[in-house]
């Protein structure tokens, strides 16, 4: 770069990973590029909103196609994100009622046989949880854990 040219700002970014990126699509598409105060925020980032972020500059002559580069790389970051829709809600096969409530099975199940073996235990009857274990575990099987608020329909 010759001293005398004049050097427009087309960008400036606080943080100088943004400006490299900056830089980089630039030299991409051609234009030189050169980075100020960006040792200044990396040796101390805290002086970035100080001298304004570190700021990319690129000739006179090539600021407006720099400017049309920089909107373009702007609008590609915005449009490669994907939005999933929002789950469909839990809807009632009996009501058609979306006021439904969900209980997971196997957390009743660990916590009423913590609670079950800890009283046998407790009562010296640990031969009972032999039978107790084995028939909770069927009555968690077979139980329904979705239930309508509205009608009161339980489904799995």
């Amino acid at each position: 770069m010759i001293v005398s040219e004049k050097l427009s700002t087309v960008g400036t970014y606080l943080y100088p990973a943004d400006a490299d990126v900056a830089e980089t699509s630039l030299d991409a598409a051609g234009i030189e590029a050169f980075l100020d105060d960006e040792n200044y925020v990396r040796l101390n980032w805290f002086y970035s909103n100080a001298l304004g972020g570190v700021k990319v500059r690129v000739r006179e002559e090539d600021a407006g196609a720099a400017a049309d580069v920089l909107a373009g790389a702007s609008e590609v970051g915005e449009t490669e994100e994907e939005i999933e829709p929002p789950a469909a809600p839990e809807i009632c096969p009996e009501c058609g009622s979306t006021d439904v409530s969900f209980v997971t099975k196997w957390a009743v199940f660990l916590v009423v046989a913590a609670l079950a073996t800890a009283t046998a235990i407790a009562m010296g009857e640990g031969e009972a949880l032999f039978f107790f274990i084995p028939a909770l575990f069927l009555l968690t099987i077979m139980w329904r854990p979705r239930r309508c608020n509205s009608c009161g329909e339980r489904w799995s």
